[in-house]
Order: structure tokens, then C-alpha cells, then sequence
């Protein structure tokens, strides 16, 4: 299952940047900022928690690029070429994790996508982009699958760059 999600993964980050690109006089695409915050409540539908959360394997600071709300777990990092994946888990919901994204001061966030038991965030610190697709597995914790890859555009599959 996690490989089929994570070829979803890829093809969902490879059409980031398919669109136009644009020019100097264009401003950015807005990204709200502010979210509702019924939406960070516990997702009711899915079951009670596990008392134990999964064994991390690294620490996210093990990981050139990767930033991930606080207490999250590394249980898989992979590299391949110049994109790491890196699989885990973490106490948030998945729009929770979109929103500490949001709040952060120190990466600018690119895109995201909210669809309550999932969302999406593509964001970048200025060196690597981070495209971070969380699932919600019960009532406040959600596991993910993250991608980076260098900022500088030398790779022509570089995230949200039209690979």
C-alpha cells in the first residue's frame, strides 16, 4: 500500500509546477494563512488513537531539508538522486500539520491542498522544497510521506518546477 501511495506522491508533486510560470510583475498565487479552527479538531470518523506511536528510525535533523512539526517520527528515509523521501508519523491531523506550515516564519509555503482526512504542502525553506502529503490513521495523528529536493533548480524534476 505505502508504495502505490507514494507513486501518488510523485505524480502529484511532478504536476506542481506544470503550470505557467510567473513573470516579475505577477504576484504570487495567495495562500490562506488563516484556517478555520474547527478544522484542526480531532477527525471524529476515524477510531481512538494506538497508545504507542511507531519507533523512529532518524531524526527529522538527520535530514537536509526536512521540516516537520514538533514530535514528529522518521521511520523511513530513502534517497534517491538528489529527492530524499522520508516517511513517518506525527500528532497532528493532516489539515494540522498543513497549518504548522502556515504559521511558520521560516519556510514560504508554495501550495497546499485541504481535504480533511488528507492534505498537501509544498513549501520551501530557500535551499530545498518540501512536499508533504499527510493521511489521518485516527482521531489526531496522521502519517506521511515527505519528498526534497534542492531549491537551485538543477535538477530538471526539482519539485513544483515543472518535472
Amino acid at each position: 500500500m505505502w508504495r502505490t501511495w507514494v507513486l501518488v506522491v510523485v505524480v502529484a508533486a511532478a504536476g506542481c509546477g506544470n503550470g505557467p510560470t510567473p513573470s516579475p510583475s505577477e504576484p504570487p498565487i495567495a495562500i490562506a494563512t488563516d484556517i478555520d479552527e474547527a478544522l484542526l479538531a480531532p477527525l471524529e470518523g476515524l477510531g481512538p488513537c494506538e497508545a504507542d506511536p511507531p519507533e523512529a528510525t532518524a531524526q527529522p535533523g538527520d535530514v537536509q531539508g526536512l521540516h516537520l512539526p514538533p514530535d514528529a517520527r522518521v521511520t523511513s528515509v530513502t534517497e534517491n538522486g538528489p529527492i530524499t523521501q522520508v516517511e513517518g508519523w506525527v500528532p497532528l491531523t493532516p489539515i494540522g500539520i498543513r497549518a504548522d506550515y502556515a504559521r511558520r516564519g521560516d519556510l514560504e509555503v508554495l501550495n497546499v491542498e485541504d481535504e480533511i482526512w488528507e492534505s498537501e504542502s509544498l513549501v520551501s525553506d530557500g535551499q530545498h522544497r518540501l512536499f508533504v502529503k499527510a493521511q489521518g490513521i485516527c482521531r489526531t495523528e496522521s502519517v506521511f510521506v515527505a519528498l526534497i529536493s534542492p531549491e537551485d533548480g538543477s535538477d530538471p524534476q526539482t519539485l513544483g518546477q515543472g518535472g
